[in-house]
């Protein structure tokens, strides 16, 4: 496991795994589109799988947004109670070869540039990552059922 502190790291890191990895699975509070990461995510947009992205506080783009319209593998939450906050990106080839970014940095230019966040790195060869693989699709398949397209 490695702890990303600084953005530039932080963006380093996303943007080889947005390379070497066949599929994304995303929960992110929000994203927006003025970002290297997001340019390439747009390259690679054939490797999404599932991605949900919280609208809370109007902090999604619509630049975003408009960009995956017509995408099926990209879908929107707003949680009736509460915000949808999490912030894990899944970035996966197969069962063993895999790694997740969990932490505080949502999918945001600010997170990549200007912010303080703090995430963990982890990866399919670290202590307990299989259970946390389970963890992590239970999740994400359990948000894909609440969430939404848009249309």
């Amino acid at each position: 496991m490695i702890l990303l502190t600084d953005s530039k790291n932080f963006e380093k890191q996303f943007l080889r795994l947005l390379e070497n990895y066949a599929k994304y699975y995303w929960l992110t509070a929000w994203a927006s589109s003025k970002s290297k990461s997001f340019e390439k995510l747009v390259q690679n947009k054939h490797k999404i799988e599932k991605i949900v992205v919280g609208i809370h506080f109007y902090q999604t783009h619509p630049d975003f947004i408009e960009t995956f319209l017509e995408t099926e593998k990209v879908k929107y939450i707003k949680q009736p109670e509460g915000t949808f906050h999490p912030k894990l990106f899944l970035f996966y080839n197969n069962d063993k070869d895999w790694e997740l970014i969990i932490g505080s940095a949502n999918f945001t230019n600010a997170a990549f540039t200007l912010n303080t966040e703090i995430s963990s790195l982890i990866k399919s060869t670290d202590f307990n990552a299989s259970e946390i693989l389970t963890q992590v699709f239970n999740i994400i398949n359990s948000t894909w059922v609440e969430s939404k397209n848009f249309d």
